[in-house]
């Protein structure tokens, strides 16, 4: 926190990047933007067919095959209001139980579920989604990946119910571990990587992550964009909503194949972009919140 008396100084920078968009920075966090688009408030249909005709334009751009779609989900705000405070699970292999016997946890990131070598929990598009700000009849379309600052710790919320042991056992490993409270255990951990929020959420599944956002600014968006196009004077001026509509979709939601693991995961949101694709944390203390089902 400033000083009181003393206005932050923010200082905002834009980069392209090949194949994925514009950069946009304020300090030491980021944002990517991937595509905009100014018009008339679209339909539904029209908006979900906009992210479908995205995601294969940049599938092609990578050289990623395309993602069937089965789930045809319209999100909005109100899926990610709710802060969960029920256990957390988690299926963990014995490698890693020996790790957290030590008091020793890992937090992944977007960065790290996008590229990681392990099939079974790779997403392409973790941390991207689609977000149509509309206004009275203006709609500001664009993509946003999110997340470049956010620290996850992933689990799983219905181990006896829904989720299929078996399968459970083979993508993460066979010992299960409840964690609870679960708000206490993430402030101690939050406290202990200091982050400047964390909060747990059950994910939702969806294999169009499009978010329809009624927001004031959107009209002031389409005549932004339209009038005199700039992305310095865009960035300056919207960072912080693109950030704030952003994290918790782009993070919260993910694609349909995943929806067994009826995933619930915490999100650290930290000052600058993270450095390094998952975070270490050594606390014996931890363990007070750890037991063990299987």
């Amino acid at each position: 926190m400033a000083p009181i008396g003393r206005t932050l100084q923010y200082h905002y920078k834009e980069a392209f990047e090949p194949l994925a968009g514009y950069r946009f920075s304020r300090n030491k966090r980021s944002l990517l933007l991937g595509a905009t688009a100014t018009g008339q408030k679209l339909t539904n249909e029209q908006n979900i067919s906009f992210t479908k005709a995205s995601d294969a334009y940049f599938d092609s751009l990578q050289g990623r095959e395309p993602r069937q779609i089965k789930i045809e989900r319209l999100l909005s705000e109100s899926d990610f209001q709710t802060p969960c405070d029920a256990p957390l699970y988690k299926y963990v292999s014995e490698e890693t139980w020996h790790h957290i016997q030590r008091g020793s946890f890992r937090l992944g990131s977007a960065v790290y579920y996008r590229t990681t070598e392990n099939h079974g929990i790779r997403d392409d598009r973790e941390g991207c989604g689609y977000f149509f700000i509309q206004s009275n009849d203006d709609q500001f379309s664009l993509g946003l990946t999110s997340g470049f600052n956010a620290a996850i710790f992933c689990g799983t919320a219905l181990p006896h119910a829904d989720v299929d042991h078996e399968v459970m056992i083979g993508k993460f490993g066979s010992r299960l571990l409840k964690i609870e409270p679960v708000n206490e255990f993430i402030e101690r951990l939050r406290k202990r990587i200091h982050a400047f929020r964390a909060r747990v959420f059950d994910i939702t599944y969806t294999d169009t992550k499009t978010i329809i956002v009624q927001h004031e600014r959107g009209t002031r968006l389409r005549q932004l964009m339209r009038e005199r196009p700039n992305l310095h004077e865009l960035n300056r001026e919207y960072f912080q909503t693109f950030y704030d509509l952003s994290l918790l979709p782009t993070l919260c939601a993910k694609p349909s194949f995943y929806a067994e693991e009826h995933e619930r995961r915490a999100i650290f949101e930290m000052r600058d972009d993270l450095t390094q694709p998952a975070i270490i944390v050594n606390d014996k203390s931890l363990l007070d919140f750890v037991s063990v089902v299987d």
